[in-house]
């Protein structure tokens, strides 16, 4: 009876080692799923972070090119106003011209040619509904600063 109350001992602590080494694994597994959820999450966070700096880059390179271009703009720009064909004078008496035909004049004449004065005098004679007039505008800087346009006949009483 000693021997078989021995066994029944051994037996159960085999049985307890079994169930507690039982209990052990299952919860090392769930440790090990998390861990292997944690590593699978930072390697995302890895390869998005590689996308993201792939399309930085890929950004940073578009910003360079439109950063050129604009360059480029600017150079043509300024080229195109240095090397503008139209003379000072021209861009003075197509000013004029436009604000003589804005006030209702049907043809209009200018003459006058240092522009580099200031203010620069421009003798106009001017034309509208069949009358004739005659007269000067002042230009400084560009603006229209003082204009005078008379009827070229005399008025009679």
């Amino acid at each position: 009876m000693d021997q078989i109350l021995l066994l029944a001992c051994v037996a159960a602590a085999f049985i307890l080692c079994f169930i507690l080494s039982f209990l052990r694994g299952t919860r090392m597994e769930r440790k090990l799923e998390e861990l292997d959820r944690l590593v699978r999450l930072s390697l995302n966070q890895r390869e998005k972070a590689k996308d993201q700096s792939g399309q930085l880059a890929e950004l940073r390179l578009k910003m360079e090119a439109i950063g050129e271009r604009v360059e480029r703009s600017t150079e043509t720009l300024e080229n195109i106003q240095t090397t503008s064909s139209e003379s000072k004078v021209e861009k003075v008496h197509d000013m004029v011209e436009r604000k003589l035909y804005n006030m209702g004049y049907e043809t209009v004449r200018l003459t006058g040619e240092d522009v580099d004065e200031s203010p620069y005098r421009i003798n106009l004679e001017v034309s509208r509904r069949g009358a004739s007039y005659k007269g000067y505008a002042l230009i400084e800087d560009g603006v229209i600063v003082d204009s005078r346009i008379s009827p070229t006949y005399a008025m009679f009483p």
